[in-house]
């Protein structure tokens, strides 16, 4: 439309007949719903059945005009004389008569007339600049009108955020009233404890739901560790918000209050295992839960109103048998007081012990020791794949979240970084002699695997402790931090796990060079004995292959017996479905041989 056209509104006189929408009932104050809702209200699963607009008694004619009998007393958007009318409400102008889009059902306390902005709804606070508005409100839905901009109202991008801060997952609220989303710092350990922060789209405050949790006692909230929150997570009061995230070893589902803060556990009660929200639509929770022994199963529930989550009802909706093989537990550990952390006193972490519920008649069981990658990650009491098939095999496994392990807390994770290598190293090694002394396993049979970052420490341990393993399976290990930082796609991981300042223009001098190579199983690999099989992954950028060259060429100029096992078109993950065949049987039948099973 040209700008004269919005001057003198002489293009808009002649007006074709809206089609009306059987699906919709009339309004008895301005015909057809369809004449004068905004496009979503088109799809019946979002068609409310009262008018938007009906006459309420509190409200008074506007003192701008003789617009509706249901406009608000103040009028929240002054006559603009430049626009002109909408030809569809022709006693409002052109601004007033768009709805918002609503993307969810909503009480009927939350409709609002066609022509009054929400912010209208809440009288105690100022309104919103009209700046600001085009995010609340689309085009009119007549065809004359539709689609055409507003020049006086088109803003500039706004900084909903801090600028100084890593933040991510942001999640709108049904009413579309506020903003949630997860926040850290920008630099430090890729994952940590989060933030949990909320816009309030009206008030323009931005506020903190849930701050970081430094330490906690047992049985109380751990912090936030979630890599997003879930697609869909606003309850339907848009007050609460469920996610999934791991407490110490276990996932589980909570629901928070944003106004209040408050944290309630939608499994408190439920069995032993880990929980992931699939989806929440109109307070119907749909999850996911499984334990070390049992596949992931379907699980729904209706959310209980505010205050009464804890009588949540789960119902399941397919059985699944666990597997009657396997055993499990959570040991909780506290590391000797002379590998405590001196800044960081005090920390416990866990493990979980898989083993076979039949034994091997008078032979005590082999275990596999295998200690998560990140460093900052988490196994969680779920199924997982390979533990649950090494069990089966005749293993036992040992999953260890040591020190620096994500559902801790935070003092946990900052414990970490400047002491891998030693740390994380001691945490895994107290354990394994721990469940040696106290369960019926064959300490003369242990093996490690570990990826990642949990090849790295297989890699130590075995260098550092070379009487106590007789195996070790390494895929795609960081094992020299000094030459990897130069080929990685995350140099900075380097420099903070080694517990340096890192900076985009950083570069490591040569004390860095030195410590990040004392850390590093290259320093430990002359008192290598075990039997070593690498996977390495020939595209990976996140630990080159070259890690794994290095080290393959240095334990074979040592004699010691070592296979390489290179995969084209794998990266890190090694998740292609040939390389994941292929690295399990060869994983294995390593296993088997140099265990003696």
């Amino acid at each position: 439309m040209s700008p004269s056209a919005w001057a003198c509104g002489t293009a808009l006189t002649a007006v074709p007949t809206l089609p009306t929408y059987p699906i919709l009932p009339a309004c008895p104050t301005r015909g057809p719903l369809s004449a004068h809702m905004s496009p979503s209200y088109l799809y019946p699963a979002r068609v409310p059945q009262v008018c938007p607009c009906p006459a309420l008694p509190v409200f008074s004619p506007c003192a701008c005009g003789p617009r509706s009998a249901c406009t608000l007393p103040t009028c929240p958007l002054p006559v603009v004389p430049a626009l002109p009318t909408c030809p569809i409400l022709s006693d409002a102008p052109y601004p007033a008569c768009v709805l918002p889009t609503l993307h969810a059902p909503m009480p009927l306390s939350s409709l609002r007339p066609a022509h009054v902005p929400p912010s209208s709804l809440r009288p105690a606070l100022p309104d919103p600049h009209p700046a600001h508005l085009h995010v609340l409100r689309p085009t009119c839905p007549h065809p004359a009108c539709a689609h055409t901009p507003l020049p006086a109202f088109h803003p500039a991008a706004e900084l909903l955020s801090d600028d100084t801060k890593a933040v991510w997952s942001p999640r709108l609220s049904p009413d579309q009233c506020r903003i949630v989303y997860l926040e850290n710092g920008v630099l430090g350990p890729h994952q940590q404890c989060s933030c949990l922060r909320m816009y309030d789209w009206y008030t323009k405050v931005t506020s903190t739901v849930l701050d970081v949790v430094p330490r906690h006692s047992q049985g109380t909230f751990t912090g936030i560790y979630c890599p997003a929150l879930p697609g869909l997570c606003w309850a339907a009061d848009s007050q609460r918000v469920v996610l999934d995230t791991a407490q110490r070893s276990r996932q589980e589902l909570l629901v928070v209050e944003t106004l209040t803060g408050s944290v309630t556990s939608l499994t408190m009660g439920a069995p032993l295992g880990s929980w992931s929200l699939l989806t929440i639509d109109r307070d119907l929770l749909v999850a996911r839960f499984s334990t070390p022994s049992c596949p992931p199963t379907l699980k729904v529930a209706f959310l209980p109103r505010a205050g009464q989550e804890a009588q949540v009802h789960w119902v399941c909706l397919e059985d699944v048998t666990p597997v009657p093989e396997i055993s499990w537990a959570i040991r909780p550990l506290q590391p000797p007081p002379d590998q405590e952390n001196p800044k960081y006193e005090g920390i416990d972490f866990e493990a979980i012990l898989l083993q076979p519920s039949k034994g091997l008649g008078l032979r005590k069981l082999p275990l596999v020791v295998m200690p998560h990658g990140g460093p900052h990650s988490v196994c969680t009491a779920s199924w997982m794949l390979y533990p649950a098939a090494l069990c089966r095999i005749g293993f036992a496994v040992l999953l260890v979240n040591y020190r620096g392990s994500l559902g801790f807390g935070q003092d946990s994770v900052a414990s970490l970084p400047g002491h891998v290598g030693c740390q994380d190293v001691k945490d895994v090694q107290y354990c394994v002699e721990q469940v040696l002394q106290e369960e019926p396993l064959d300490s003369a049979r242990v093996a490690l695997v570990g990826g990642s970052h949990g090849g790295f420490l297989a890699c130590h341990l075995i260098g550092q402790y070379p009487g106590t393993y007789q195996a070790c399976v390494a895929r795609n290990p960081v094992v020299n931090m000094a030459s990897m930082i130069s080929g990685t796609d995350i140099p900075d991981w380097c420099l903070t796990e080694a517990g340096f300042p890192y900076a985009p223009d950083t570069l490591p001098d040569a004390s860095h060079w030195a410590e990040m190579l004392h850390k590093s199983p290259m320093q430990y690999v002359a008192q290598v004995r075990a039997p070593v099989l690498l996977m390495l992954g020939e595209e990976d950028r996140r630990v080159p292959p070259k890690q794994g060259l290095e080290y393959y060429r240095a334990l074979k100029a040592r004699g010691v017996p070592t296979r390489l096992l290179l995969y084209p078109r794998n990266s890190h993950a090694l998740s292609g479905v040939e390389a994941e065949a292929d690295g399990f049987m060869n994983m294995v039948l390593w296993l088997l041989q140099h265990l003696q099973c």
